[in-house]
């Protein structure tokens, strides 16, 4: 174990046995009462719940502690404090596990399963390959083309980071057929194309992103009610800041990265391509009348009365038994890890409405910021800033995101922001890469195109594009957001 994950375990320790030590304030106390003040039994009562809060904030510190420094892989810790809850007596099982049979989970075990037969019956290459025969075989026609390609499938499937890791090769390829150096521009531009439209477009679908589930984890049933969220109501929440993020996301690429000289492709390169392949085999074809099906239960989730999460189990069962989806893609291409661990945080999440830590928190937070998080055409873009800065000192994206949201959901709240709009400005913001070690997307996707085109260093300023097109595009969302009732 490193020094700095040695760092972390301590701090968490220490964090959970200074916060048990502590008493709980008396402003919990006010809030947590139950009846009048002078009634014996309402003050013990709250007396209880005070000494629940304060062991709950302990474990969350103990939770960010540990995902800071990373003292294990993410999904562990989180089962670490779900399991901490249970011993604290915080609730019962079937409260804590709560969200392991809801329809969330089941929504991302399937989806990931979809999302890895695609690629094993090579559905995925050929509908990039598809798209891309109808683009100029030049440098800017085939940004274009890439770029087309990750706006195509970002509704397709919620594993981004099988979009991101079939289109970073795809995009090497390109650079060199077009006879790009290592670390040129043109290399940069064409990866920085692929990367933003097949990592960052997804959070703008109910399932085009690992990162909506992880959101859908921290909307209170209360707000859901409100706002009911599907397929349809996802998009009308997310589609201005789809259309923005997509075209300044393209024209940023061209202009940060515009080659020195232009270059063209050998012709017909993805046709030849396309070719290569041969004819669709019965197994894409059954896997993409699977996959079509499957996209208009997600749409008409609602008018037809079936949940999203069954329609995703029945398309995979379907895959199964008609498919190339076996036993074993079971068990090696679903990273149950990232269901476990979205599992955890939802639990994690839930106490801290369940012991009212929210009401507290906004009772002695809001006087201060209830300036700021009361005008939200100031709230969306500092809340964006917030983001930027804290994913500096950070490395965890899921951490990042956890804190800002257990620390503005009360006072977001309080205004009447619905909390889909704090997570959704929040998840998006964190997954940035500045930095190295900030996007495991990113490092994935490099990877992925062997290394010998192009270098973390090369892509930064495309990152930094992200940061300001997304803060465009989330205040020019503000009024759609207003016109759904999301916001004040």
């Amino acid at each position: 174990m490193t020094i700095k994950k040695i760092i972390g375990l301590v701090l968490g320790i220490v964090f959970l046995f200074v916060f048990i030590a502590l008493p709980a304030p008396q402003s919990m106390l006010d809030v947590l009462i139950e009846g009048p003040p002078a009634d014996p039994e309402a003050a013990a009562a709250a007396q209880v719940a005070g000494r629940k809060a304060m062991v709950y904030i302990g474990l969350f510190a103990m939770f960010l502690s540990f995902m800071i420094t990373g003292v294990t892989f993410e999904a562990m810790i989180a089962l670490l404090i779900i399991s901490l809850l249970a011993i604290f007596k915080l609730a019962d099982l079937n409260t804590i596990f709560a969200p392991f049979h809801g329809n969330t989970v089941w929504l991302v075990i399937p989806g990931f399963g979809i999302a890895a037969a695609l690629q094993k019956c090579g559905l995925l290459k050929r509908i990039a390959f598809a798209i891309m025969q109808f683009f100029p075989e030049n440098y800017r026609g085939q940004v274009m083309s890439i770029y087309a390609c990750g706006v195509v499938m970002s509704p397709l499937l919620p594993s981004i980071s099988a979009k991101a890791l079939l289109m970073a090769p795809l995009s090497a390829t390109v650079a060199k057929e077009l006879g790009f150096e290592k670390s040129s521009k043109g290399a940069a531009g064409l990866f920085s194309a692929s990367f933003m439209s097949s990592w960052v477009l997804g959070n703008a679908f109910f399932t085009g992103s690992l990162f909506v589930f992880i959101m859908m984890g921290f909307i209170p049933q209360n707000d859901q009610a409100a706002y009911p969220l599907d397929w349809i109501s996802w998009f009308k929440m997310t589609w201005i800041w789809f259309l923005v993020m997509a075209i300044l996301g393209f024209i940023s690429v061209l202009l940060l990265f515009k080659p020195e000289k232009e270059l063209t492709m050998e012709k017909g390169f993805a046709k030849k391509q396309l070719q290569a392949l041969g004819p669709m085999s019965r197994v894409e074809k059954v896997t993409l009348a699977i996959l079509a099906l499957a996209i208009i239960g997600w749409i008409l989730q609602r008018q037809i009365g079936v949940d999203a999460s069954i329609t995703a189990i029945v398309a995979l069962a379907l895959m199964a038994l008609f498919g190339d989806f076996n036993v074993t893609d079971l068990r090696t291409k679903i990273p149950w890890e990232t269901a476990v661990l979205i599992g955890g945080i939802m639990s994690i999440a839930n106490f801290v409405s369940l012991l009212k830590i929210d009401k507290w928190l906004g009772a002695i937070l809001g006087p201060a910021l209830s300036p700021i998080v009361g005008n939200i055409w100031l709230f969306v873009p500092a809340l964006c800033v917030i983001i930027y800065v804290l994913r500096y000192a950070i490395v965890s994206q899921i951490a990042t995101g956890t804190m800002v949201i257990a620390f503005f959901i009360a006072l977001t709240s309080a205004v009447g922001i619905n909390t889909a709009v704090l997570a959704f400005v929040t998840f998006v913001g964190v997954q940035v890469w500045n930095l190295s070690f900030h996007n495991t997307g990113a490092i994935g996707a490099i990877a992925a195109t062997g290394g010998d085109m192009i270098e973390h260093k090369d892509i930064v300023a495309s990152s930094y594009a992200f940061m300001a097109v997304n803060l465009i595009a989330m205040t020019a969302s503000i009024p759609l957001w207003k016109i759904l009732g999301l916001v004040p």
